[in-house]
C-alpha cells in the first residue's frame, strides 16, 4: 500500500468515527428530535411486523393466487400516491405535532381491526383496512418531516436524514425476522397487536412533542447553512445525505431517504460541469430546508391558500398543482437539450420493473419444505424480509466510499446496480436451500438501494433547483405505474402463464440482463470526453480509479 493510499484510508476512518460521535451527539443534546426518531423507529419495527403477517395472511387466505398477493403491494402503494398532495396541505395548515398524534391513533385502530379477520370470506376487509391504514400513514411522514428542521439546526439536518435511514434499515433486518418468529410460534394477530402498539408509542411520542414545542425546547433551527459552509468541501460531502427522497408506499414499508449514511469522497476538478453540479446540489438543500421551515414562513409564501379559505379548497388546489407540476415536468424533460434528464427519471421506474415482483417471489420461496431449514414459511418469510433490511444498509453505505459525486460516475454505479439484480435474481432461481437464498436476496437489496439514492442525486446534480420538484413528481410518478405493473406482471406469471417460482426469477433475472445492458451502455455513451491537455482532469481520473482500486469494493461489479 502506498503512503497516499494509507492517508487516505486514516482520513476516512477519522471521519467515519467523527460522524458517529456527531450521530450520538445529535440523538443526545436534541431532546424534542429523539423524541420524534424514537417514534419513528417505533414505528418502523412494528410496519416490518405487520408486513411479514399480512403476507402470511394472504398466504393462508387467498393459497397461491398471485393475483391477491400482488393487490396487497398494490393497495399499500395507492393511498401515499393519491393523498399526498392533500397531505401536504393537512401538514402546513394545522399543528404537525397533531396531524401525527391524529394519523398515528387512526392507522392504530385500524390495525387492530385487522385481528378479526379470521375466513377467505373476509379477504375483501384485509384490503380496505391496508388502503385506511396506509391512508392515515400518508399524512404521518409529511407532518413528521416538515416538523425536523423546526428542532434540528440547518448544519445537522444530514445527520437526522441519516439516521431515518438506519432505523429503517435496521428495524427491517430486526423487526421482519422477530416478526416472523412471532408469526411462526404465536399467529398473525400477535404481530398486528404489536404494531397497533407501536403506532400508540408513536402517537405518544407526538403527544410529548406539544409539550416541548410550546416550551421552546430545541425550536428554531430552520434557517438555511450559510453561504460559506455550502462551499466546503465537508458540507458537500453532508448534502448527499439529503439526495434520496421519500417514495410511495411499496411493497414494503416506506423507506426514508434510504441508507446513505458512508462519507462520499469528493473530488475536485475545477471545470464548469462540476460547478454546475455542485451548485444545483446546493441549491436542492438550501431549498429542501425553506420548504420544510416553520408553518408561519410557508402561509406567507406565494401561492399558499389565503386566509378563510376552506381545507377543501385548499386540498383540490394541492391536486391541481401536482397535475400542474407533472406537465410541467413532461415538458421540461420532452425538450431535446434534456433527454438525458428523462434518461435519469426512468432510472427508478427501471428498477421497480424489476423488484415489482420480488415480494411475490419471496412470499412462494417461503412456502417450499426446502428452504424451510430454519422455521417455517412463517420463519422463512420474517428472515427474507431482514435480508432486504440488510442489503439496503449496505448498499449505499458501500458504494457512497468509491463512487466520486458526478454524475457519470453515479450513472455507473447505477448501471453496475442492475448487474447485481441480475445476479441477485439468478442465484434466487437457482437456489437449493435458504443458505444461497438469502444471500442473493441481500445482493438485490444492495443494488435496489444504490439505484434509489443515486438516481435521486443524479437528478440533484442535473436539474435546475426550480425544477427539481416537477422533475421527481414526474419519476415518481413514472415509478409507482412501474412498481404496479411489475406486480401485476409477477400475478400473470404465476396465474396466467401457470409458471414455477424458480421460472419467475430466472424470467426476472433474463429482464434484469436487459436492463443493465441497456443502462450500461447509456453510461459509456454518456461518458465524457478527457482531453489529454488538460492535467488536472487527468489527475483527478488517475487518483479516483486509484481509489477505487485500492477499495476494491464496486470494482467487480462495474
Amino acid at each position: 500500500m502506498t503512503a497516499s493510499h494509507e492517508r487516505r484510508a486514516h482520513e476516512k476512518d477519522s471521519e467515519s468515527g467523527a460522524t458517529l460521535r456527531q450521530y450520538y451527539e445529535l440523538v443526545r443534546d436534541f431532546r424534542s428530535f429523539r423524541t420524534i426518531w424514537i417514534g419513528e423507529v417505533t414505528n418502523n419495527a412494528g410496519a416490518w411486523f405487520n408486513y411479514v403477517a399480512t403476507m402470511e395472511l394472504i398466504q393462508r387466505l387467498a393459497g397461491q393466487s398471485g393475483m391477491l398477493i400482488s393487490l396487497v403491494i398494490i393497495v399499500r402503494m395507492l393511498p401515499s400516491l393519491f393523498l399526498f398532495p392533500a397531505a401536504g396541505v393537512v401538514a402546513d395548515r394545522f399543528p404537525r405535532e397533531n396531524v401525527m398524534i391524529v394519523s398515528n391513533i387512526a392507522a392504530g385502530i385500524v390495525v387492530a381491526c385487522l385481528t378479526f379477520i379470521k375466513s377467505s370470506q373476509h379477504i375483501w376487509l384485509l384490503y380496505v383496512l391496508l388502503f385506511l391504514q396506509f391512508g392515515a400513514n400518508a399524512f404521518y411522514d409529511p407532518a413528521r418531516r416538515a416538523l425536523v428542521p423546526r428542532v434540528v439546526p440547518a448544519e445537522r439536518l444530514p445527520l437526522a436524514t441519516t439516521l431515518d435511514s438506519f432505523a429503517w434499515s435496521l428495524m427491517g433486518a430486526i423487526g421482519a425476522s422477530l416478526g416472523g418468529l412471532a408469526v411462526s410460534h404465536v399467529g398473525v394477530n400477535l404481530c398486528f397487536i404489536i404494531d397497533a402498539a407501536t403506532y400508540a408509542i408513536a402517537a405518544w411520542c407526538a403527544y410529548s412533542l406539544k409539550g416541548m414545542l410550546a416550551e421552546g425546547v430545541d425550536a428554531g433551527f430552520a434557517s438555511p447553512l450559510p453561504a460559506q459552509q455550502h462551499a466546503s468541501g465537508s458540507a458537500l460531502k453532508g448534502l448527499v445525505e439529503l439526495a434520496a427522497v421519500q417514495p410511495a408506499s411499496v411493497g414494503m414499508p416506506a423507506v426514508p431517504d434510504i441508507m446513505q449514511a458512508a462519507e462520499i469522497p469528493a473530488h475536485s476538478a475545477g471545470d464548469e460541469e462540476e460547478k454546475e453540479e455542485r451548485e444545483h446540489l446546493m441549491q436542492a438543500r438550501r431549498g429542501s430546508h425553506e420548504a420544510a421551515g416553520p408553518r408561519e414562513a410557508e402561509e406567507g409564501k406565494e401561492g399558499a391558500a389565503p386566509p378563510g379559505a376552506s381545507l377543501l379548497r385548499a386540498v383540490t388546489g394541492g391536486f391541481a398543482q401536482e397535475v400542474g407540476a407533472l406537465r410541467e415536468g413532461m415538458a421540461y424533460i420532452t425538450a431535446p437539450e434534456n433527454r438525458d434528464a428523462a434518461a435519469l427519471t426512468l432510472i427508478k421506474a427501471s428498477g421497480a420493473l424489476i423488484w415489482g415482483a420480488s415480494d411475490n417471489l419471496q412470499v412462494r420461496f417461503s412456502t417450499l419444505p426446502g428452504m424451510q431449514s430454519l422455521g417455517d414459511s412463517s420463519t422463512t418469510l420474517g428472515l427474507l424480509f431482514a435480508a432486504i433490511g440488510l442489503g439496503s444498509f449496505l448498499g449505499p453505505v458501500v458504494a457512497n466510499r468509491v463512487t466520486p459525486i458526478r454524475r457519470h460516475y453515479l450513472l455507473r454505479a447505477c448501471a453496475a446496480s442492475f448487474f447485481m439484480y441480475f445476479v441477485g435474481y439468478l442465484l434466487m432461481s437457482a437456489a437449493p436451500n435458504i443458505w444461497l437464498l438469502l444471500p442473493s436476496t441481500v445482493v438485490r437489496s444492495i443494488g435496489g438501494s444504490i439505484v434509489w439514492v443515486y438516481s435521486t442525486l443524479l437528478i440533484q446534480l442535473r436539474v435546475p433547483n426550480h425544477l427539481q420538484g416537477r422533475t421527481m413528481a414526474l419519476e415518481m410518478a413514472f415509478y409507482v405505474v412501474a412498481e404496479s405493473s411489475s406486480a401485476l406482471f409477477g400475478a400473470f406469471a404465476f396465474d396466467g402463464l401457470k409458471m414455477g417460482v424458480r421460472g419467475v426469477a430466472m424470467l426476472m433475472s433474463s429482464i434484469s440482463a436487459v436492463s443493465c445492458c441497456l443502462w450500461i451502455l447509456y453510461a459509456y455513451c454518456q461518458w465524457p470526453s478527457r482531453p489529454a491537455s488538460d492535467p488536472e482532469r487527468g489527475l483527478e481520473e488517475k487518483d479516483v480509479h486509484a481509489d477505487v482500486e485500492h477499495q476494491g469494493l464496486l470494482s467487480s461489479q462495474q
